[in-house]
């Protein structure tokens, strides 16, 4: 028979780090020599449910990660004890164990543990939590004794946030961090290079590297020059509307995913930072308080990217594509417990999508005011430039049919527009958006990840069909889990 068994990481009454282990059936685990029995106490697995972050790209499916709580049987107050050990903050892992093959479901954290009559109910934290909190990054001092110092004032910038670049950004407007010496930052970190710095959109002339910040502060360039020290640079003149270029050493798609993955304690395989290094470069740049899910969602969506977070607590990511033509798992129609179809395409409007517009190679910041010398001025006058692609033949078949725009960080348009023509290939077609449910004790089912190629062998709704398995919700009680399927 197969069981749920939970390991839960805990200090017991005499602050001794002890593992609790519980299941929902007869359990025993052999650790090399040792044996470690589960007590049979579980009622209610926390079972994760999961749906792929898809954005835009996929309105009608969206995402979510939640988890429901881990009840314990306490009708004989046999589990009353653990009302005097520490659980909040350490790590539950929830397995799935079948002919004695087990599968990780879950990795979790605790938040708080209760008490009922017959109940002992673990509450655990969201394993997305951490990224609805801001970008981690420091805050000025606003302690300059001018004409020192490169924190501000705390008349001026005391107080607020330090900027941050991820991968490369235009035009971007510095913060002007010393007054009396006309030093600025574009980025608080060693890891970059600043490119080029213009007054009203026109370049000055760069003066040289400075050997450290304290060079920097007391050797000035000449008038109309500047000079770099890692994310700071000074002028030898005051200007009226300065901005500058900035790249990181990492600049690809995937590598800048890793690095605000990182940033939460997360990380990302190598094999998805690949993928998504190949899409191009990108630019984020942040200048006050914005969540990592946001950036990581802005960042996702705008190289054609689905994401989310796998059962061992890795960030996932991965460019939407069509199903392989080869399936990781086949449901026959005597496994199906219940199949609905929501859409038979990708548009928000459940129609094949008839157009894409990829805006991208971001302006950080629009100008129209610029010195009559200044080159490329409509340029600087708009944030964005646009690839665009369209299916005639969508929009015949599908007279409802709709375009879709994606807002993109992707620096280059030429790989915008590449972006543009693999998607419209991709989603101006049908693309069946499709709930099944299954039996969840079906060990083969419950193990499968995100990202899957899935066989529905059914001859309902004009299948059988290949799909994307893009979200599951277990529903333990009922011993039921529901696919949600595209493709």
């Amino acid at each position: 028979m197969a069981v749920w068994a939970i390991d839960i990481a805990a200090w017991d009454a005499a602050n001794q780090p002890v593992t609790l282990r519980y299941a929902s059936g007869d359990y025993t685990e052999q650790d090399g020599s040792n044996y470690h029995y589960y007590a049979v106490r579980l009622v209610q697995p926390a079972i994760f449910n999961l749906v792929a972050f898809t954005g835009e790209l996929l309105p009608g499916i969206g995402g979510e990660a939640s988890v429901g709580s881990v009840e314990l049987l306490n009708t004989d107050g046999e589990l009353d004890a653990l009302a005097d050990y520490a659980v909040d903050g350490r790590s539950m892992t929830l397995r799935y164990i079948d002919g004695g093959v087990a599968t990780q479901v879950l990795a979790a954290t605790v938040e708080r543990m209760s008490f009922s009559e017959r109940r002992v109910t673990l509450s655990l934290r969201n394993p997305l939590a951490m990224l609805e909190q801001p970008v981690p990054g420091n805050r000025y001092a606003g302690d300059n004794i001018l004409p020192d110092g490169v924190e501000g004032t705390a008349d001026d910038i005391g107080g607020t946030r330090k900027p941050l670049v991820f991968g490369e950004v235009s035009n971007a407007s510095p913060v002007l961090v010393n007054t009396a010496k006309l030093i600025y930052q574009v980025h608080d970190g060693a890891d970059i290079t600043i490119t080029e710095v213009r007054d009203r959109g026109v370049a000055l002339t760069f003066g040289g590297t400075a050997t450290d910040l304290a060079d920097l502060l007391t050797t000035p360039p000449a008038a109309g020059q500047w000079r770099r020290y890692q994310g700071y640079f000074a002028l030898g003149a005051a200007g009226q509307a300065i901005t500058c270029d900035a790249a990181r050493t990492g600049t690809l798609a995937g590598d800048v995913f890793a690095e605000l993955a990182a940033l939460y304690g997360l990380s990302v395989p190598a094999g998805d930072v690949a993928a998504l290094n190949a899409v191009g470069a990108v630019g984020l740049a942040v200048t006050e308080d914005t969540a990592g899910q946001e950036l990581l969602a802005r960042l996702a969506q705008g190289v054609g990217a689905l994401w989310w977070q796998d059962a061992a607590g890795d960030l996932r990511a991965r460019i939407l594509s069509a199903p392989s033509v080869s399936a990781d798992a086949t449901i026959e129609d005597w496994q199906i417990t219940g199949l609905s179809r929501s859409a038979t395409g990708s548009g928000g409007n459940g129609l094949p999508v008839c157009g894409i517009t990829v805006q991208a190679d971001k302006i950080e910041t629009v100008q129209e005011d610029l010195a009559a010398a200044a080159p490329n001025q409509a340029r600087y006058a708009s944030e964005y430039r646009d690839a665009v692609a369209e299916s005639a033949p969508t929009l015949a078949r599908h007279l409802l049919s709709k375009a879709i725009t994606l807002v993109s960080p992707l620096r280059s348009v030429s790989d915008a527009a590449s972006l543009v023509s693999s998607l419209l290939s991709l989603l101006s077609v049908r693309r069946d958006t499709v709930e099944c449910r299954v039996v969840l004790s079906d060990a083969e089912l419950a193990a499968l990840a995100l990202g899957a190629t899935v066989k529905l062998n059914t001859s309902r709704l004009g299948y059988p069909r290949n799909f994307v398995l893009l979200g599951r919700r277990p529903d333990a009680k009922r011993d039921r889990l529901t696919l949600i399927l595209w493709g």
